[in-house]
């Protein structure tokens, strides 16, 4: 509950003007809701308290002319007026008013932030906001989003600008606006037009497939906007790709191949095509390794005479060589 108390403390039973006590109206008024033209609580001097219909069971009025708000609410928020008027033959006369000034506590909310993504050219600028209301008025700050942290870049600002916007600015920002009730937080991505380049995040030197199983190699660009061709080479040699061929590619640009034999050993880089123009990734190693296969398995059962001597046999190929190793289970 919260408590206003009218007329700074006045007496309304002891208002005497030359000498005759004249009769008193006590009035409340708010700004938001009604622009101060519409009482929400009133009193004509000793005659019972008049509460708005609106209010009726969310306000009370003391004799006093104290306002009380019951269970207060965020739509409480507003400006609130205090009016003691007289009534001197027949006329008003506003003796004395107050005004008191009410937010209640709020957790951060959003009222606008800037899109979500952003797609810029080359050394252009960026102006990303959060404009965020609460009560205590929460403190903004903008962060980078790094792989496994958070980099601070600036604190107390609704607005972030980035200018001369190039590769190592783009990536992923992050706004939170905190005050003592809480928190709150929304993610930007800043892409920056550019022709395919090598992933910054996943790299591979060496690859290794298995022969006569269905082989895999990622063409790992970063590119905005997207890929709009992909072509794969061995060895600097393009490699003829064809839907139902031993070569295909798939919807992640992938390089395909049905069935992986020693001839697929060798260097391979994919070239990529944008808007923006032709890009290629890392070269990286295939290396193609035999899958292990039993030439010769010992038996499941072996029955023999005590203090015999007793010979298992076991025999694998692989590339590399297979270790054999035997336990008893």
């Amino acid at each position: 509950m919260l408590l206003f108390f009218g007329s700074g403390g006045v007496n309304r039973s002891s208002v005497i003007v030359s000498g005759i006590r004249l009769p008193s109206i006590l009035q409340w008024y708010r700004s938001n809701k009604n622009n101060f033209t519409q009482p929400i609580a009133s009193q004509f001097d000793q005659y019972p308290v008049h509460i708005s219909d609106q209010y009726r069971y969310h306000y009370e009025l003391d004799l006093n002319g104290t306002l009380k708000i019951n269970k207060i609410q965020i739509d409480d928020n507003d400006t609130y007026e205090c009016r003691l008027i007289l009534i001197d033959r027949g006329l008003l006369d506003i003796k004395e008013k107050y005004f008191i000034y009410l937010r209640v506590n709020e957790k951060p909310r959003f009222l606008n932030v800037s899109s979500s993504i952003s797609i810029v050219e080359h050394y252009s600028t960026i102006n990303l906001f959060c404009d965020i209301y609460g009560v205590p008025e929460p403190i903004v700050s903008w962060y980078k989003l790094l792989k496994d942290d958070l980099q601070l870049l600036l604190i107390n600002s609704k607005y972030f600008i980035l200018q001369n916007v190039d590769d190592r600015l783009a990536g992923r920002y992050k706004c939170i606006g905190n005050n003592s009730l809480g928190s709150i937080e929304n993610d930007f991505r800043v892409l920056v037009k550019d022709p395919p380049l090598p992933s910054s995040t996943v790299s591979i030197k060496n690859l290794t497939l298995i022969r006569n199983n269905l082989g895999i190699a990622p063409c790992l660009l970063e590119s905005y906007p997207h890929l709009e061709s992909v072509s794969w080479y061995k060895n600097s040699t393009a490699i003829q790709i064809e839907s139902k061929g031993l070569y295909t590619i798939n919807t992640e640009y992938s390089l395909i191949i049905q069935s992986v034999t020693s001839a697929d050993d060798g260097f391979y880089f994919c070239r990529a095509q944008n808007s923006e123009g032709f890009g290629y990734s890392s070269t990286f190693y295939v290396e193609t390794k035999e899958p292990i296969k039993f030439i010769l398995k010992p038996n499941d059962i072996y029955r023999v005479r005590e203090y015999d001597i007793l010979t298992m046999s076991c025999v694998a190929n692989g590339n590399p060589n297979p270790v054999i190793k035997w336990f008893r289970v």
